[in-house]
């Protein structure tokens, strides 16, 4: 007998019974000899492990980033005469803590103003601005605008909410036009 190939070495035949692997999913490993590696148990991963005899031992698998998706939608009108960032009621999603968590934010807003007036949004967390935008004096019909951002979370969590102003007459946030909602939608991950 020649060479036998396990992953992409070749082992010489010296060495190595014919009868080291015995069971569906053994793997081969070395100390200061050839031996073999039990498989592992269902939902196991191979991993390294310096106080093992051979270096290797089948664990349960480390857990991964947490995501958590949350969205708020409004399904009626929210009228607002304020000349100030002020929150859109019912456009406000509370975020528990990820420790060293990262949260990507969306927000999108359906809206008309009763005459040609500065609009601005922004997404808040906790009230402090994270990012926002000046619609210019131009609105006067519906009009769809989308915020985004990435925000680091709070250490005890954050309240992000979509705030408006408007530089006079009535800004109406829409909860319903032409099947569009205003929303909200953040994916925190930690």
């Amino acid at each position: 007998m020649g060479k036998r190939l396990i992953g992409s070495v070749g082992l010489s035949d010296s060495g190595v019974p014919d009868d080291l692997l015995t069971t569906k999913g053994d793997t081969h490993g070395y100390s200061s000899t050839n031996a073999r590696i039990p498989i592992g148990d269902d939902d196991q991963v191979l991993t390294a492990d310096s106080g093992e005899a051979l270096g290797l031992k089948w664990a349960t698998a480390g857990g991964g980033a947490t995501v958590e998706i949350d969205n708020v939608t409004i399904t009626s009108n929210v009228t607002s005469t304020a000349t100030t960032l002020t929150d859109i009621a019912g456009l406000v999603i509370t975020i528990g803590n990820i420790t060293d968590g990262q949260t990507f934010i969306t927000a999108q807003s359906t809206f008309a103003v009763d005459a040609a007036r500065n609009v601005d949004f922004a997404l808040a967390d906790d009230d402090t601005t994270i990012v926002s935008t000046n619609m210019g004096t131009e609105v006067t019909t519906n009009a769809r605008y989308n915020l985004s951002t990435s925000h680091a979370m709070s250490a005890n969590g954050s309240e992000i909410q979509l705030q408006a102003s408007v530089g006079g007459d009535t800004l109406t946030i829409f909860g319903k036009s032409d099947g569009v909602t205003s929303s909200i939608v953040s994916m925190s991950v930690g």
